[in-house]
């Protein structure tokens, strides 16, 4: 079906395809956010296989249908040839800068080029989001503007003993968490090489 969308401020083409996926309001229950976050890194795999980066995982770019996960909204998505300058996101321009922020893997926030690792760093923190409804360093995001102040915020606040507002999610929430930050004793010590496969791993731990 072939319509038109409202975007920031113009109103562009759009193809609406089914199935139309549910984003999550509330929290899911923990085998669902589990195979969510299953499917969508598969998306990510598939997607990196045709040379394409999504750059801009968000909870509202991510969606379910039937029980299994989506991802769509791939106004943001780019193909690479593998040259890095094609996948930049300018920091010192936030207006130029690709995909949200509060989502955006710490590299990107940093100037580097966008990856399939740092979108999967998206999407841990869009799982983290949807069923916390917020993340540690959410408001410092929102104050401050500046992209390589917040990936500095993101480094200190992510290498912090982590807390969870939902029990019943935390294990699973804990072990995304040290694929990217597998020693917060230095605020360096990001992982930015996840692959798929790991990320998918512990998804599968908690999908049943």
């Amino acid at each position: 079906m072939k319509g038109r969308v409202q975007f920031l401020p113009d109103q562009l083409p759009a193809v609406i395809l089914q199935p139309l996926c549910m984003v999550f309001g509330s929290p899911p229950s923990l085998a669902e956010l589990s195979q969510l976050g299953y499917d969508v890194a598969g998306a990510i795999q598939e997607l990196y296989k045709a040379k394409i980066y999504h750059r801009d995982i968000s909870r509202n770019n991510i969606g379910v249908f039937k029980g299994r996960g989506y991802l769509f909204e791939f106004s943001a998505a780019k193909y690479f040839n593998d040259e890095p300058d094609q996948r930049q996101s300018d920091t010192a321009h936030p207006s130029k800068f690709t995909g949200t922020p509060l989502y955006a893997g710490v590299c990107v926030l940093e100037g580097k080029p966008h990856s399939k690792s740092s979108d999967l760093e998206a999407l841990y923190y869009s799982l983290r989001h949807i069923c916390e409804d917020s993340l540690p360093d959410e408001v410092t995001f929102r104050r401050n503007p500046h992209n390589h102040e917040r990936a500095m915020v993101r480094r200190g606040w992510m290498t912090m003993e982590q807390t969870y507002r939902s029990k019943e999610h935390e294990p699973f929430l804990m072990q995304l968490h040290e694929l990217f930050w597998p020693d917060r004793r230095y605020w360096h010590s990001i992982n930015q090489e996840v692959s798929v496969e790991a990320f998918q791993a512990v998804c599968k731990k908690f999908m049943h």
